[in-house]
C-alpha cells in the first residue's frame, strides 16, 4: 500500500474514532434541564455540540442548550460554537483533500 493511500484511511479512521469518543462523552454528560449553567457549562456543552445533535437524532430527551443559563454561559457557548464550526470545517476539508488527492 503507497503512503498517500494509508495517510488517507488513517485519517480518515482518525476522524471516526474521534467523532465516536465525543459522542461517547456526550451519552455520559448530558444536559440537565433543570440546572443552571454558568461560564463552564457554556464551554463544556458547545464543545459536545455536534455529539449532542447527533445523538438528539435517536434520543428526543437530549438536549442541545441548557434550558437554564447565565450571560455568561451564553456567550462563552456561542464563541466555542463558532470555533467548533471552524475546526469541524477544516477537518471536512482535509478528509476530502485526502479522498481526492492523486
Amino acid at each position: 500500500m503507497d503512503e498517500a493511500k494509508v495517510q488517507r484511511v488513517s485519517g480518515i479512521i482518525g476522524f471516526i474514532i474521534g467523532l465516536g469518543i465525543s459522542i461517547g462523552l456526550a451519552a455520559i454528560f448530558k444536559i440537565d434541564a433543570t440546572q443552571e449553567y454558568g461560564w463552564w457549562g457554556g464551554i463544556w456543552q458547545s464543545w459536545l455540540f455536534v455529539p449532542h445533535w447527533i445523538l438528539s437524532w435517536f434520543n428526543g430527551d437530549i438536549l442541545l442548550r441548557a434550558a437554564q443559563r447565565t450571560t455568561g454561559y451564553n456567550i462563552f457557548f456561542w464563541i466555542f460554537i463558532v470555533c467548533q464550526g471552524f475546526y469541524y470545517l477544516n477537518i471536512l476539508i482535509n478528509i476530502i483533500r485526502l479522498l481526492f488527492r492523486r
